[in-house]
């Protein structure tokens, strides 16, 4: 399951989203994807969409470091995934199983 740094990473930069720095390596639709999973608790669906856009996890700021720890710990078995398998379907099948918000 997402750690509570990881909900209120989110949060905060959806509170702020609209003052971004112009090259932030995300955008606000793409942060509200990710809310979408932590809320869902898809820690599959987060995973394969931090693998489908690794950039959102390239830079050094506290949403990068946190998306970083959350892959490395559920590829290095040390986060258990409540969802059943992580999926290795690709582009299409994230888009199938993209959760819905807003």
């Amino acid at each position: 399951m997402p750690d509570a740094r990881l909900t209120a990473v989110i949060t905060a930069l959806l509170l702020i989203a609209g003052g971004h720095r112009a090259d932030a390596a995300y955008s606000l639709a793409q942060l509200q994807i990710i809310e979408g999973y932590v809320l869902t608790k898809n820690c599959g669906g987060l995973l394969d969409y931090l693998n489908q856009n690794q950039t959102i996890m390239a830079g050094n700021d506290p949403l990068a470091q946190e998306l970083r720890s959350f892959a490395n710990g559920v590829e290095g078995g040390l986060i258990e995934c409540l969802s059943a398998e992580v999926s290795t379907g690709g582009a299409a099948q994230l888009a199938a199983n993209r959760p819905e918000i807003y």
